[in-house]
C-alpha cells in the first residue's frame, strides 16, 4: 500500500542545502524536495507493508543521505486515524528542531 506524509528536514532552509543526488541515491526517490515555511521539507509517496513502516525506512534513508528528518504530516488515504495518531507519536517533535545539535529521530 503506498503511503503519503511529509518529513521536515532538520538545520536545512534551503533547497541549495540539500544533498539532491545522494538523497536519491539514498532511496528516496519516491518524494517530491520543496521548502515549506522556510523549511526543507520532502513529500513522500512510499509503498510499505504499514505507515510506521514507510515513514520509519524513509527517516533511516535520509538518515543514510546525511539529512536528520522529522514528521511533519500525514496524508488520510488509506490510513486510519489509529495509525496516524502512532505515527505522529512516535515521528514527530512538538515543535520542528531549528539546528542539527537539536533531538532528532
Amino acid at each position: 500500500m503506498a503511503f503519503n506524509f511529509v518529513l521536515g528536514a532538520v538545520g536545512l532552509r534551503s533547497l541549495d542545502d540539500v544533498p539532491t543526488g545522494t538523497v536519491q541515491e539514498a532511496g528516496c526517490d519516491d518524494c517530491i524536495i520543496g521548502l515549506v515555511k522556510d523549511r526543507v521539507c520532502f513529500n513522500f509517496t512510499r509503498d510499505a507493508t504499514s505507515l510506521d513502516e514507510a515513514i520509519g525506512s524513509a527517516i533511516a534513508s535520509l538518515r543514510n543521505a546525511g539529512v536528520s528528518a522529522y514528521l511533519e504530516s500525514v496524508g488520510f488515504s488509506g490510513t486510519t486515524a489509529e495509525q496516524i495518531h502512532a505515527a505522529l507519536s512516535k515521528y514527530s517533535a512538538d515543535e520542528p528542531p531549528t539546528d542539527s545539535s537539536a533531538t532528532h529521530f
